[in-house]
């Protein structure tokens, strides 16, 4: 008995499947807002300007400090409290 078979498929290459896992998940809208902000003012092309600076027609200030401004810093932690003394229920017995 044959089996038939229709057109082979492509097996798919690298970056097919991650364009299928990225399909596959959705993005919150923070993460997809955080990502566009790096894509835009960040990531630079081979003649070294970034999306935003072809956009806008000049440089976009640093993000990194331009985060450093606006982002408020963390606290400093806590100091531990000092551990009470930890009490041997069980006392070693003489042989």
């Amino acid at each position: 008995m044959a089996i038939a078979s229709g057109p082979r498929l492509k097996s798919p290459g690298p970056s097919q499947l991650s364009l299928f896992h990225h399909g596959c998940h959705r993005l919150s809208a923070r993460k997809l807002a955080a990502l566009t902000a790096v894509h835009n003012f960040y990531i630079r092309r081979a003649d070294q300007t970034t999306a935003a600076e072809r956009f806008f027609g000049q440089a976009p200030p640093p993000l990194f400090e331009q985060l450093l401004e606006r982002v408020p810093l963390s606290p400093r932690p806590r100091r531990r409290r000092a551990r009470a003394a930890k009490v041997s229920y069980l006392s070693p017995m003489a042989a």
